[in-house]
Order: structure tokens, then C-alpha cells, then sequence
């Protein structure tokens, strides 16, 4: 079994995914959405389990936008008394990416998961994989690479040093108050926070293009290739394409010498939700799937943005499919033309299957072995009688 649940994450991501046997899959949980969808969404996936089934294997935080981190704060929080426990952890907090240039500042919530991780229930998970290192893809040699259970395996595709770089000196929203670090000063906040909302408005920089995205924090999402059972998928965050699209490509060289040829896939989680700023050219020309996945209600930010899916038909051998977790005024604007089709969209209650919790469940198959030819058969067939055994 190979099962992603996108669940119910408004505007962010919450992904949920299992491995292995169906009476005792192995998971995998990739961000916890905005606070707003917390109860609704991972809470009640979560308590959906038995109780002495609670037990999440890899819990991965991609960066620091509220619409990824802030389910995950209140996660860890309430963990204890839900019966939740993890095999690990990963993030990339200020421990992993700190300088020791004085003046630097840590972003908020940031602070607030690098202070509940660095708790004794927590510190011996926290990216083990890296003995507590950032999570981070080396500009030259083999991209890291872990198994993870059930015979699956983790390649690392984002962040690259540049991005983490870019993450330590220029965390956008910054503490003034306190110093990074200072565990107990954020735990103390922390506690007199529990609320958050996700922004009001969106900041605009200028008309959208393809590939523009320039947010640090979407830069510093830890993405990677998951791949289990003769079937990969890519799980991309925020991440910008320029990163994935280099990283697909030397993963498809280190596997193909010479070749040049892309990355085949089965499914692809677009990153930051379908946004066009996060979609490029370079990046489609680096894989080949026909199986895009969107993650969002549309709230907030507007996406999916459709040139997206213009943009991801025109380079697809064959047509291309996208699988939205929401059916809303503005997902429905990345539908296909129902009387030229270039593309296939899907939603919820329209073929896919609904999740325990709400948001859709994608099960993921090798693909089936082409029989040959009936007249190849019986060729083969033919050629085998009348041999004598030896």
C-alpha cells in the first residue's frame, strides 16, 4: 500500500501518508496546515486512530509559513495527551541553521517549534537522519538519500546551502524582543498564544510569472522524492522550481548516465499549491508524470493559479490529470475546457475518493506490466516446443 491523504488544510498543507500493510501501516506526515484547520483536519484524523495506534513515523515540517508550521505547533503541544509519539522529526530550525554572527533574529513561530523540539520528549528525534544537522542538498555529489520503512526510501530535493543561507540571514518575520534560541523565553509566549490566524491579504510584488517565486521561507521547504513499491512521488512544499528542477535532473543523470532523459514519477504534489511563481519550463523538462496533485481551497492566496495547468499540459506527452483536494469557486478555475480538453481535473465527490477526515485519498499502484503482442505470444510460444531438455 502506498496511500496519500491530502487532508482538509483550508488554504496550507496536511499530508498524510501510509505505507506497508493496511492493518499496521507505517506513516508519514507532512506538515500540519494554518491553526484554523487544525481541529477539523489533522486532529481529527488523528483521533480517528486507536489509541495504541497513534504513533507517527516520520513527521516532517517543510518550513515556517503559517499555513504549514502552525497545525504542527499545536500538534506537539496537545501530542502527550492525544498519544501521539514519533519515530522523527524533521525541521529546519535556527539550531540547525544559525551563524555565529550576533544581530540575527529567528521568526516567531520558528522559535516556538525549535523550543518545543529541543524538549527531552522531543530532542532525540529531531533530524536524526543529519545527527541534528540541517536537512540540506550539497551543490555537488549524490542527493541524500535514507530509507524510511516498509523498504521505501527519502532523496532529499530541497533545500540547497543558497536557500538555507538566504533562510538564516533574512528571516522575514522577526524577533525583536528576544534573542534566538532562548527556548524558555519562546515556550513562555507560546503558552500565552494559542490562537493564530493565517494574513488577511496577500502581498503583492507585481504581475505573477512563471518561476518568480523569491520567498525565502518557500525556499528553505524541505521537499523530496518518496518512492515505495516500484511507485515515486514527488512531495515539493513551497520549494522553488529552480531547486527541484536541479536536483530531478542530477537524480535522473546519477540513475541514467548519458541519457538525459527526466525523472519518470507517478504523482507530483505541486509546490505552494499550484502556484504559477512555483512552475517552470526547466522544472517540467526535468520529470515526466501524469499526475498532479493540488493542495488548497483557494482561500487567502487565489490558487491555483490556471496557467499552471496550461503550462503543465503543454509539455506533457499525453493528458495530463490534477487532483484537488477541494471543490471551490476558485479550484474550479483550473478545470479543463469540457469541449477541448488539454487537461483532466478532479475533485472531491467527482471520482476521488474522500478521506477519513475529509480532503481526498490517492492510492498509488506500479504500473502495470504491457503484455506483448497476442502474435508475439504466440511466437514465443512456438519457439519453445520441440526443444529438448538438457
Amino acid at each position: 500500500m502506498f496511500r496519500l491523504e491530502f487532508l482538509p488544510a483550508e488554504h496550507g498543507d496536511a499530508i498524510w501518508i501510509e505505507l506497508g500493510s493496511t492493518a499496521k501501516p507505517r506513516r508519514i506526515l507532512i506538515d500540519g496546515g494554518p491553526a484554523s484547520s487544525y481541529e477539523h483536519g489533522l486532529h481529527k484524523r488523528l483521533s480517528q486512530l486507536p489509541d495504541k495506534q497513534r504513533h507517527i513515523d516520520l513527521f516532517v515540517v517543510t518550513h515556517i509559513d503559517s499555513d504549514h508550521i502552525d497545525g504542527a505547533l499545536i500538534l506537539l503541544q496537545e501530542a502527550k495527551k492525544l498519544g501521539v509519539s514519533f519515530g522523527e522529526i524533521w525541521f529546519n530550525g535556527w539550531h540547525q541553521i544559525k551563524s555565529p554572527e550576533p544581530g540575527a533574529f529567528a521568526p516567531l513561530q520558528g522559535e516556538f517549534l525549535d523550543a518545543l523540539l529541543g524538549q527531552p520528549l522531543y530532542g532525540k528525534r529531531w533530524n536524526t537522519q543529519t545527527q541534528g544537522s540541517a536537512l540540506v542538498v550539497p551543490e555537488q555529489g549524490p542527493l541524500p538519500s535514507w530509507p524510511v520503512p516498509e523498504g521505501a526510501r527519502i532523496t532529499l530535493l530541497s533545500p540547497g546551502p543558497r536557500q538555507v543561507a538566504r533562510l538564516r540571514a533574512r528571516w522575514d518575520s522577526a524577533l525583536r524582543e528576544f534573542s534566538p534560541g532562548d527556548s524558555r523565553e519562546a515556550l513562555r509566549r507560546l503558552a500565552a498564544r494559542r490562537d493564530y490566524r493565517p494574513p488577511e491579504t496577500t502581498a503583492l510584488f507585481g504581475q505573477k510569472s512563471f518561476g518568480d517565486d523569491r520567498s525565502v521561507a518557500n525556499g528553505s521547504s524541505i521537499a523530496f522524492l518518496l518512492e515505495h513499491d516500484g511507485v515515486a512521488c514527488v512531495l515539493a512544499g513551497d520549494a522553488h522550481p529552480r531547486v527541484l528542477a536541479a536536483s530531478l535532473r542530477r537524480l535522473a543523470d546519477s540513475r541514467n548516465p548519458g541519457l538525459g532523459s527526466p525523472l519518470r514519477v507517478d504523482a507530483f504534489k505541486l509546490a505552494h499549491h499550484g502556484s504559477m511563481n512555483n512552475i517552470s519550463e526547466e522544472l517540467l523538462a526535468s520529470v515526466e508524470c501524469g499526475r498532479w496533485i493540488v493542495s488548497t481551497n483557494g482561500a487567502i492566496f487565489g490558487h491555483p493559479d490556471r496557467p499552471t495547468a496550461e503550462l503543465v499540459a503543454a509539455h506533457s506527452r499525453a493528458m495530463p490529470e490534477f487532483l484537488c483536494n477541494y471543490d471551490s469557486d476558485t479550484t474550479r478555475a483550473f478545470a479543463g475546457d469540457a469541449q477541448q480538453p488539454l487537461w483532466h481535473t478532479r475533485y472531491p465527490g467527482a471520482g476521488l475518493k474522500a478521506g477519513p477526515a475529509g480532503g481526498i485519498v490517492v492510492d498509488l499502484k506500479p504500473a502495470a506490466k504491457p503484455k506483448p503482442p497476442v502474435r508475439a505470444r504466440r511466437v514465443a510460444a512456438a519457439s519453445g516446443r520441440g526443444k529438448k531438455v538438457t
